[in-house]
């Protein structure tokens, strides 16, 4: 999913400098908004686990 987002950041123009932060703050901004669900501390991606809502908490 990353991958794929950084490639899009990428074809988008966004600098290769400010990729990660901007996917960074898109994952906040949609966990947010109850659009992702998530565990651990988002600033750290490697003690973190994202996820598609599941059906009972949307």
């Amino acid at each position: 999913m990353l991958g794929d987002a950084e490639r899009d950041a990428r074809l988008t123009g966004v600098a290769p400098e400010n990729r990660l932060d901007l996917l960074a703050a898109r994952i906040v901004a949609l966990f947010d908004a109850g659009r992702l669900d998530a565990e651990g501390d988002l600033d750290e991606w490697r003690f973190s686990e994202i996820r598609l809502p599941s059906e009972a908490t949307q």
